[in-house]
């Protein structure tokens, strides 16, 4: 992959990382997964906010849900007898259907379909491939998995890695909450469009900067997360003298050459 600017190796030393890398690790028809992976090669220390895992879930759910049922529509009335070239071809046709259909989930699109196309080579009857393939869609989104599949792959390619869960703070707890809310408040001059966005960033500043090894780094491949999160610092270091010279906000495109799709 093509380094478009100089950067320090110590900048990815330890990092937290957001959604879309938990996401791209798990399908690996991801456009950005393939510069996480090169940043797991400078990394030694990986948190993942949990508020993170619980996002792409619901987001990697979401997603599925609409295309299972478009593509549930399909195969019910498909021929599944014929050869596989012609069916094949018929499921190529399909995926152009959901990419015009879904034109914002293109990697999901093609992540579901290569997992329909794998069960229907498995299962010969029709009702058990599409209970196969129901199954699957209903099992997938669950933090076990979703950690299993996220350490494993990031091991293959750096086996020395450490990984951190960053908890949700228990807001019920009175001594918790009060720190919660002296950063929340503190942050809300600050307009995310995305109030996953704004959750996420508080899961992170509120172990600020105890549970964390430094010099460290929120990666991001969202430019406007990084904006926020930017500001946010300003505003913390302004209005609760909260230090956070120490913590980087690094867009990862600003380094990485950018995928085209």
């Amino acid at each position: 992959m093509k380094i478009l600017k100089e950067f320090a190796v110590s900048d990815f030393k330890n990092i937290i990382v957001e959604t879309n890398f938990i996401t791209s690790f798990f399908n690996k028809h991801d456009s950005h997964r393939i510069v996480f992976e090169k940043i797991l090669k400078y990394s030694e220390n990986v948190y993942i906010p949990q508020t993170a895992f619980k996002e792409s879930i619901k987001s990697f759910k979401n997603k599925l849900d609409r295309i299972h049922t478009f593509l549930m529509s399909k195969y019910l009335k498909m021929d599944l007898n014929r050869d596989n070239s012609e069916i094949y071809e018929e499921e190529e046709k399909i995926l152009e259907e959901l990419n015009l259909t879904f034109d914002k989930s293109i990697n999901f699109n093609k992540y579901l379909l290569n997992v329909s196309r794998d069960l229907r080579l498995r299962y010969l009857d029709k009702t058990d491939f599409l209970s196969a393939l129901t199954d699957h869609v209903l099992h997938i989104a669950n933090i076990a998995v979703f950690e299993k599949v996220v350490y494993e792959h990031s091991r293959s390619i750096n086996p020395e890695l450490n990984f951190y869960n960053v908890l949700v703070p228990n807001v019920n707890k009175p001594t918790i909450q009060k720190r919660y809310n002296k950063i929340k408040n503190a942050i809300e001059p600050v307009n995310y469009n995305d109030k996953p966005d704004k959750k996420l960033f508080l899961n992170i500043m509120y172990h600020y900067p105890d549970e964390y090894e430094f010099p460290l780094s929120f990666i991001s491949s969202d430019s406007e997360f990084i904006e926020k999160s930017r500001l946010s610092l300003i505003e913390l270091n302004n209005q609760i003298d909260l230090d956070t010279s120490e913590l980087k906000m690094i867009y990862v495109y600003d380094h990485f050459e950018k995928p085209t799709n």
